[in-house]
């Protein structure tokens, strides 16, 4: 009988590893493809688009990056730890989406207020006239609402772990799109067009992704006061944080656009597209780590065994990354084109503060999956302090001083964001011993 107990538990769990293997292996490879058709639909808006064309193009999506941080706030991070408590019940999760999405429509009407009339200014300073700057204004609505809905729609989704159904949409929007794409800036080669291509088919997708998610989250539900007080507790702990990332976060393009050229501003963006390949990374993060991080029981010796292996796989694969860049730098740049030859120092910072970022930002997300909040206002104190340093001591006209800076910044939030991890999670393990030796 202990036999044939011993290899059904050993047949159950090998059945799991299969599955799990399965999985993985299938994410890793359509991930791969979905990066790849990314990376080369840039590359195509890259080569295609004249320099001026191109640096307006960065210079709206960068704004568009700004306004989806903007509008979302903390709320996604509030949604996925408030469903990943009721993910098994339909009803229940419905409530958490329907009001993550209200709130998020709030916060995106706000969001366009203040960051059209920004971007407007920035275009015609740097050479687009006022109907260029309004043309592309316009097409960044329809693209920030898409991707806004899209990034809340996937959730239901990662937590119910229907990662293939999920990846074979993804996979079709980005194909859709880098052929869309290369259709429309052929015939247009203009900064608005490739930006509106986007939407189109990010549209398709958000009808497609509400429909897979459906057996498991009742959209009919209305929103919910608690579930909303929740949520508004996510913003307003990481609200700050959010209104000086979006200064901060995109700190190059910003000062390159005040102080630099419309050639700067082409040269920062195409750097920056080349760190896309991090979104591969981040991406299976976003789909496999986090959303199982978020379901694991209120084991604290298990949680702080996977928290520091996911840090240290991280590590050792930003590593390689960086060394691939320092090694391949002038093949990387040949793929560029012409105009970009000769940034191997930059590209090589460009790439190792993305990989320092990455590491920060994923260390953030496994807290907040947790419900744990950090307080901004340390990160904002010595990044701040940064800022003036470098802005003292170093001319921030020269490209490859603003990718040190944002090596520097990048270093700050990576050593905040794990020691904020290690202190929660022995915090956790002293008040879980301390109500254990109360309880005997």
């Amino acid at each position: 009988m202990k036999n044939l107990s011993t290899g059904l538990y050993f047949r159950s769990n090998l059945v799991k590893l299969t599955s799990l293997f399965k999985l993985t292996f299938i994410t890793i490879s359509t991930q791969t493809l979905i990066q790849a058709s990314g990376f080369i639909s840039g590359i195509l808006i890259i080569r295609l688009l004249p320099t001026q064309e191109y640096a307006f193009y960065t210079l709206a999506n960068t704004m568009l990056g700004t306004m989806l941080v903007l509008s979302d706030s903390g709320i996604s991070n509030g949604v996925m730890a408030k469903g990943g408590e009721v993910w098994k019940t339909k009803s229940e999760l419905g409530k958490v989406i329907s009001t993550g999405l209200s709130l998020r429509n709030k916060f995106a009407a706000f969001s366009l207020l203040v960051s059209l009339p920004i971007l407007f200014f920035l275009l015609l300073r740097n050479g687009a006239g006022y109907l260029v700057a309004t043309f592309i204004a316009l097409a960044l609505v329809p693209a920030f609402y898409t991707t806004l809905s899209g990034s809340i729609f996937e959730i239901p989704a990662k937590l119910h772990q229907d990662i293939i159904k999920l990846q074979k949409l993804q996979l079709a929007n980005n194909v859709g799109r880098l052929i869309l794409l290369a259709l429309s800036i052929l015939l247009l080669p203009l900064a608005g067009v490739a930006i509106l291509a986007t939407s189109i088919m990010q549209a398709l997708s958000n009808i497609k992704l509400k429909n897979i998610t459906e057996p498991y989250t009742d959209y009919h539900q209305s929103t919910d006061k608690e579930i909303k007080n929740s949520l508004l507790v996510f913003v307003r702990k990481t609200l700050p944080m959010v209104i000086y990332y979006c200064i901060s976060g995109q700190l190059t393009i910003w000062l390159v656009s005040m102080i630099g050229s419309t050639t700067s501003i082409a040269q920062a963006g195409a750097l920056g597209r080349l760190a896309i390949m991090l979104n591969l990374v981040a991406g299976l993060c976003s789909i496999l780590v986090i959303p199982r991080f978020a379901r694991m029981p209120n084991d604290l010796a298990n949680i702080t065994s996977k928290y520091f292996q996911i840090l240290l796989g991280l590590l050792f694969i930003c590593i390689f990354i960086t060394f691939s860049a320092w090694l391949f730098s002038t093949p990387i740049l040949h793929l560029l084109g012409n105009k970009y030859l000769g940034l191997n120092d930059e590209l090589v910072l460009c790439i190792s503060s993305a990989c320092i970022g990455l590491i920060a930002t994923q260390a953030s997300n496994l807290t907040t999956s947790r419900g744990w909040l950090l307080n901004p206002f340390v990160s904002i104190i010595l990044n701040v302090s940064t800022t003036v340093i470098f802005l003292i001591t170093t001319d921030l006209s020269s490209l490859i001083n603003l990718y040190k800076m944002n090596l520097a910044f990048s270093l700050i939030q990576l050593s905040i964001n794990v020691s904020y991890g290690v202190y929660k999670l022995k915090f956790s393990k002293e008040a879980n011993n301390s109500m254990i030796h109360k309880d005997i």
